[in-house]
């Protein structure tokens, strides 16, 4: 899996504080997307071990409440399987830390991946512009 970037200190994805990853890839191409940089799988640079490392070192800080995955697409066939064990690991290292996916896809077509058994809120569905308020947050 290709990441763009580890957002730490974030406040614009969630309630509270977050370390936001933006993976690479994604399939949707909604119109308006405000990540159009993340939609190339090959772009970004490559998620290792000693990534993942310093992103759970930084959650270790008192201030942090949540990880928020998040993209380009978090269920894209090149991401699945590193995002489930992230979300697998980040529930272990973290169990009162929230985890939080936001998804082009809809929960009806990834109801059985093993990544939702981690999460405790997925906000899916591809955005749509028509639908876009600045009073509503979260929403796909």
């Amino acid at each position: 899996m290709n990441y763009a970037k580890i957002k730490k200190n974030s406040t614009a994805n969630w309630v509270g504080i977050s370390v936001s990853l933006y993976c690479q890839g994604c399939e949707f191409k909604c119109p308006h997307c405000f990540n159009k940089e993340t939609w190339n799988p090959e772009g970004g640079k490559p998620f290792t071990d000693e990534v993942k490392k310093a992103m759970f070192e930084e959650l270790k800080k008192s201030y942090y409440d949540a990880l928020v995955l998040l993209g380009g697409e978090p269920t894209h066939r090149n991401n699945i399987e590193t995002m489930t064990q992230i979300a697998k690991e980040f529930k272990e290292l973290f169990p009162n830390k929230t985890l939080v996916m936001f998804t082009g896809n809809v929960f009806e077509k990834i109801k059985n991946y093993e990544i939702l058994n981690y999460l405790d809120y997925m906000i899916d569905g591809i955005f749509k512009q028509e639908l876009y308020s600045p009073l509503l947050r979260f929403r796909g």
